[in-house]
């Protein structure tokens, strides 16, 4: 066999078509041609720059980072000047509490530093090693408001699930409401994981408590153990490193969860309520309004920068003390607390028309539509006359469609009727037969009547009937017939009632919003940084809101935006949850969780 070709030292270099320095000859004939080059850069190589410029401008955007993270807290190199990590505790499992949970992380070091606020809702605890400090709250999970006022100013979220993977119906619900209104950083916890005898077993309680917690689509789904000091060490250096998510919520508006409360300068039924916490997420401008939950929009007297009680004592070597700063509202420009119009009686009145609009009515020209043959002239077209009483394709098209949804809905009546005598002879029959003491259920007619104007308000939803008890002419006077819901003019201002006169309304609402949310990220001057200790005063609060207000709910203050405290009309979209199957009508009262406000209306439905 031959042996195979090998490279000689010789090879052959073909010589690079490159012009180097000076143009080619085709670049030569080209401009000798006649060629015109380019004017003007455009397109992507208007954005290039070059090495030295990058390097500025990413020098800018580093200084940039630095003095927004250094805007953020009072001395961002020093942990105990920097807020706590608020951490709430939620448990689903009925042999582990809350907490339960909290005494082990708060006793798993020997050198830690423990704290609780006025109304012992909040559990302080500071941990030198780790360099960090936490505070704690357990809310009854059978009360959903306090839990979703929590929630809502949470850095961390922690669940304990139980070992079985088996929750109730109220949890679940319970659940999907906190994803609803949107959740931070999660961790989870399995009481009695690490304790288990084999491995198989560890193993299969992690997959069914894993399983578990995938069907609501939490972002992190690591199991953390919770049986002995070493777990909960290792559960405050993981709460500590985690990446921290604000909700959007908490990045627009500024929040402070109240560490002590106390009255002063009270004056009738009136007083200044002093509010001490950390203030969380964007600045506090003084000249704001504030709204504090379930009590209402309150303005402020004044912001004092305090020092942290909370911070331990001068052992660990580092001067915590802060020099006293004091923030006061300009009355020129403070917001106020007008949040209805004040209507104008004399506005809905009819005036007379001036001269001017007379003669512009007259100088209009009606607009006549006629049907005429094709190729008809307009001087044809006059003497052709339209006749009045005769009726349209479409309009034949929607009398057959009402006649037919009529018949189906006597129809649908009669075979409910059927079904009721249906209903009530198998009553009947059950009586007569049982002569012994089982009783049958009742049927509420009531409950029957609901289901009942549920399903025709779903399967007619632009109709209703008329009354049994009352004239149709009184029932539907203040409504008013239109020939036709496509092409018969209206005015969505006409005959509206009083009280409408007294809401905001927005001629741009989206431009509105932008300007209030552009102000969020400008620096204020007259505010606190962000982080910082202080005592807000409140004025004009009622003096028994103290004693009346319950120790288990947090009481939480929040910073309004712009215009966020004027009424308006809101348009909402519900959805009913799976759970829930009873027929909601109109005009009930219910209770409305929207962002930071909590209140109940009556509010009026329209299927979409």
């Amino acid at each position: 066999m031959g042996a195979g070709h090998r490279a000689g030292p010789l090879k052959q270099s073909n010589k690079r078509h490159k012009s180097g320095r000076h143009r080619s000859k085709s670049a030569l004939d080209a401009v000798a041609g006649g060629k015109v080059g380019c004017k003007a850069v455009t397109g992507k190589h208007r954005f290039l720059v070059g090495k030295k410029a990058r390097r500025l401008q990413a020098k800018q955007i580093r200084e940039n980072k630095r003095a927004v993270l250094s805007e953020n807290y009072v001395f961002s190199n020093n942990y105990l000047h920097q807020p706590p990590i608020f951490v709430t505790v939620l448990s689903f499992d009925r042999n582990y509490t809350s907490d339960e949970l909290i005494a082990l992380l708060c006793s798993c070091d020997q050198t830690s530093c423990r704290n609780t606020s006025y109304n012992g809702c909040l559990n302080h605890l500071c941990i030198k090693r780790l360099k960090s400090r936490y505070v704690f709250a357990a809310p009854n999970c059978a009360n959903t408001d306090v839990v979703l006022d929590y929630v809502k100013v949470s850095d961390v979220i922690a669940f304990i699930w139980p070992a079985n993977a088996e929750i109730t119906a109220e949890d679940d619900i319970l659940i999907s409401t906190l994803l609803a209104h949107g959740l931070s950083v999660t961790v989870h916890f399995v009481p009695g994981l690490s304790t288990m005898a084999t491995t198989k077993q560890k193993e299969i309680t992690r997959k069914n408590v894993t399983k578990l917690i995938a069907n609501w689509s939490f972002e992190d789904e690591k199991l953390m153990h919770c049986d002995n000091e070493n777990d909960g060490l290792l559960a405050l250096r993981s709460i500590s490193t985690m990446k921290k998510k604000q909700p959007y919520m908490q990045r627009m508006r500024p929040h402070l969860i109240a560490e002590n409360v106390e009255k002063t300068e009270a004056e009738g039924n009136l007083c200044t309520l002093k509010v001490s916490g950390y203030l969380k997420g964007s600045l506090l401008n003084v000249n704001s309004l504030i709204h504090i939950l379930r009590l209402g929009d309150f303005q402020i007297k004044q912001i004092v920068i305090e020092n942290d009680p909370y911070v331990p004592d001068k052992k660990i070597g580092v001067d915590t003390k802060i020099s006293e700063t004091i923030f006061k509202p300009d009355i020129n420009l403070q917001t106020s607390l007008l949040s209805e119009m004040i209507a104008d009686p004399m506005d809905a009145e009819q005036t007379w028309p001036t001269e001017e609009e007379i003669m512009k009515e007259a100088l209009k020209t009606k607009k006549i539509v006629k049907n005429v043959p094709v190729g008809t002239s307009a001087y044809q077209a006059e003497w052709i006359i339209n006749d009045e009483d005769e009726i349209s394709d479409e309009e034949i098209e929607d009398d057959l469609e009402y006649n037919n949804a009529m018949e189906e809905a006597i129809n649908g009546g009669e075979s409910d009727c059927e079904n009721g005598m249906e209903i009530e002879k198998m009553s009947v029959i059950s009586d007569t037969e049982s002569s012994t003491d089982i009783k049958e259920e009742e049927i509420n007619m009531a409950e029957v009547e609901k289901y009942r104007k549920a399903r025709e308000n779903e399967q007619f939803p632009d109709e209703i009937d008329t009354p049994m008890d009352v004239p149709a002419r009184i029932r539907f006077q203040r409504y008013r017939a239109l020939k036709s819901f496509r092409t018969s003019p209206w005015d969505p201002l006409e005959n509206l009632p009083k009280t409408y006169s007294r809401i905001f309304k927005f001629s741009n609402y989206r431009h509105s919003k932008k300007i209030a949310l552009s102000n969020i990220a400008t620096k204020i001057e007259n505010s606190p940084p962000r982080g910082a200790f202080i005592s807000i005063y409140i004025s004009k609060v009622p003096v028994n809101f103290i004693d009346v207000w319950p120790r288990s709910t947090p009481l939480i203050i929040y910073g309004l935006l712009a215009h966020e405290q004027k009424m308006s009309l809101v348009n909402m979209v519900l959805k009913r949850h799976p759970s829930c199957t009873v027929p909601i009508p109109n005009k009930q009262r219910l209770l409305f969780h929207v962002v930071l406000l909590l209140f109940v209306a009556a509010d009026i439905h329209h299927l979409r």
